[in-house]
C-alpha cells in the first residue's frame, strides 16, 4: 500500500508539472499582424468598394474554449467613420469562430461599448470576415442590411462564398 501511495504522489506531481509547463504555452498571447486588400459589399444595394485591412494585435486562447483578440483592425481607404481606424478593440470568439465587434462610444458623458457587428478571423489572421450593422444591438438588427467586409480577395463571388461559409450560423439564408 505504501508503494501505491508513493507512485500515486509521483504521478500526480508529474501531471501538475506538465500542466504548469504546457498551460501557459497554450494560453500565452500570440502577436498577429497582417495587411491585405479586402472588398466591402452590401447585398441590398450591390455596393462594392476595395479597402485595405490592417490587423495588429494579440490572439490568445481562453482556458475553457474560444479565443480572444485584443488590438486594432483598421479599415483604411473607405467611407467608414474614424472609429474604424483608431480604436483598440477586444473580440471574444466563441467555439463557432464568430465574435461580436464592440467599439468604445465617446460621444456622451459616459464611455460605453457599442456593438457594431460580427467578426470571424483565425488565430493567424490570414483572413477576416466582418459584418457591420447600424444600431447598437447586433442581435436585434437585420443582418442583410449590413455591410460585409471580407478578404483577402478582390472578387465579389469569392467574398460571398467566404461570408456564407463563415457566417452560416447567423445568416437566415445564404447571400447572393
Amino acid at each position: 500500500m505504501k508503494v501505491f501511495r508513493k507512485y500515486g504522489i509521483i504521478a500526480l506531481m508529474i501531471i501538475i508539472s506538465g500542466f504548469s509547463v504546457f498551460l501557459p504555452l497554450y494560453i500565452w498571447p500570440k502577436e498577429v499582424f497582417n495587411e491585405f486588400d479586402a472588398m466591402m459589399i452590401s447585398e441590398e444595394t450591390s455596393y462594392s468598394e476595395m479597402v485595405t485591412v490592417k490587423i495588429d494585435g494579440h490572439m490568445n486562447r481562453k482556458l475553457f474554449g474560444g479565443t480572444r483578440f485584443t488590438g486594432k483592425i483598421k479599415l483604411e481607404d473607405s467611407d467608414l467613420s474614424e472609429d474604424y481606424q483608431s480604436q483598440n478593440i477586444q473580440l471574444n470568439f466563441g467555439s463557432d469562430g464568430i465574435g461580436i465587434l464592440k467599439y468604445l462610444d465617446e460621444s456622451g458623458e459616459k464611455l460605453r461599448l457599442v456593438e457594431k457587428g460580427y467578426v470571424s478571423m483565425p488565430m493567424n489572421a490570414s483572413y477576416i470576415v466582418v459584418l457591420l450593422i447600424d444600431g447598437e444591438d447586433v442581435e436585434q438588427a437585420d443582418i442583410t442590411d449590413g455591410i460585409f467586409i471580407a478578404g483577402p480577395s478582390s472578387q465579389r463571388e469569392q467574398i460571398l462564398a467566404l461570408v456564407n461559409e463563415k457566417f452560416n450560423k447567423i445568416l437566415d439564408e445564404p447571400l447572393k
